[in-house]
């Protein structure tokens, strides 16, 4: 409940700002792609998790001071994680079999970057600001040699929120005078530990994605 009214504050604040604007100085658009997400924040989880495959999908709004200089936010599902795999080693030193787990957490992303834009026709472009982070649901997919896998949910163990730095760079391109579609490649650093529990050696647990996105823009 907590998440759902500091959300729906935020949205109402940054929609309040937009629509008071001049609207021929808004965007708004769709954006989606492929992430390579990962773990880090401690010695267990950076020496033996490993990288999955992720995504993102969501709406984004954008509001130009002028050519160069504008502000972005929006909302996305993207899912973070990262996965581990170990062979099972028997009593007598013989691996028996492989134990493989992939993590998921399932966020609302809301980010709040400056863009500065270059060009023409094809126009570069370069974002960065914070972001913040509503945990939806985290669980994990398990098995153990050649069983099929098994859902666990562990949200109880984490944080309903995170936080981090967004930065991207791409190009966008016209396909009239209303409509651009662009691509972007986008990292989001966690700089919040995302665990309720404690973690060893005064650790913590950290998301990071890196997300290749393509989209669509319109310009009201």
């Amino acid at each position: 409940m907590k998440n759902t009214l500091t959300l729906s504050f935020l949205i109402t604040l940054l929609s309040y700002g937009f629509v008071n604007a001049q609207t021929k100085r808004i965007e708004i658009g769709i954006l989606g792609g492929a992430s390579i997400a990962t773990l880090r924040g401690n010695d267990t989880v950076e020496q033996n998790f490993n990288s999955r495959i992720g995504y993102s999908v969501g709406a984004t709004i954008q509001y130009n001071f002028n050519k160069v200089f504008s502000i972005n936010s929006g909302l996305s599902l993207e899912r973070k994680g990262g996965r581990y795999e170990s062979g099972i080693i028997s009593k007598v030193g013989d691996t028996e079999g492989e134990l493989k787990i992939v993590s998921n957490s399932d966020y609302l992303i809301v980010p709040l970057t400056v863009k500065a834009n270059f060009g023409n026709k094809l126009n570069y472009f370069f974002n960065a600001g914070p972001y913040i982070g509503f945990l939806i649901k985290s669980s994990y997919h398990y098995k153990v040699g050649n069983e099929t896998y098994r859902k666990e949910d562990d949200s109880e163990y984490y944080k309903n929120n995170d936080f981090g730095l967004a930065t991207s760079v791409g190009i966008s391109y016209p396909l009239n005078q209303k409509i651009s579609m662009l691509a972007e490649a986008r990292n989001n650093l966690g700089l919040y530990n995302t665990s309720k529990l404690k973690v060893a050696n005064d650790g913590s647990i950290k998301n990071n994605s890196f997300l290749l996105n393509l989209g669509l823009k319109y310009k009201i």
